[in-house]
């Protein structure tokens, strides 16, 4: 799994290894970017809801679905889906 580290940890630690390359001869500037801490990321994934069902329905017997996960929106108390900004189910962001 691939490791992020902020651009600005890694500008500061390349920094140190130029200025202190005679004090630090053993010390590359491998060791020291190594030694930034990954960041915690997670892969952002787009969706987007889909229409599921006849063109004809009326609008709140219609099913939307996530095109990434294939489930279904969440329906409030009334029973009408909710389409929200973001799956529920896996998380996707939705365009």
């Amino acid at each position: 799994m691939a490791e992020y580290i902020e651009r600005e940890a890694a500008i500061d630690a390349a920094i140190i290894a130029f200025n202190r390359i005679d004090q630090y001869p053993n010390k590359n500037i491998r060791d020291l970017i190594g030694a930034v801490p990954a960041a915690d990321v997670r892969p952002v994934v787009t969706a987007e809801w889909e229409w599921d069902g006849d063109p004809f329905d009326e609008e709140w017997k219609r099913e939307y679905r996530c095109s990434h996960c294939g489930k279904y929106a969440l329906k409030d108390d009334d029973g009408i889906q909710e389409l929200s900004d973001f799956c529920p189910n896996c998380g996707a962001e939705m365009r």
